[in-house]
């Protein structure tokens, strides 16, 4: 049951890092002057549309990390020996961390 969890959290772990640095490298740069009000619109509603995307599918990775949590949390719940559910927990514990703490510091700032 633990490996299924961990391999679930994995790939979901890579898309949220992933999209966060897509998201962070994105520039924001103002219309050119010359452009018509229309035309300056329609920038404005494309660069709208863009950034919902990119927020949604955010999102979509927080909730499955989320969800995947959760059920990490409700299967260490049911382990009946300490020692077992410790060794989960630091085996959970390796993979969220991992290299760039992403989960660790989303929960610090959900708890804000």
């Amino acid at each position: 049951m633990s490996s299924h969890i961990i391999a679930s959290f994995q790939p979901a772990k890579e898309r949220l890092v992933s999209l966060l640095k897509e998201a962070n490298q994105l520039e924001i740069k103002p219309p050119e002057p010359s452009m018509t009000i229309d035309e300056k619109e329609d920038f404005y509603v494309i660069r709208k549309r863009v950034l919902e995307d990119k927020l949604r599918r955010i999102q979509l990775c927080v909730t499955t990390l989320e969800s995947i949590n959760d059920k990490w949390f409700t299967y260490t719940q049911q382990i009946v020996t300490m020692k077992r559910r410790e060794e989960e927990e630091e085996k959970y514990k390796t993979v969220t961390e991992g290299d760039q703490e992403y989960f660790n510091y989303y929960t610090k700032e959900r708890k804000r």
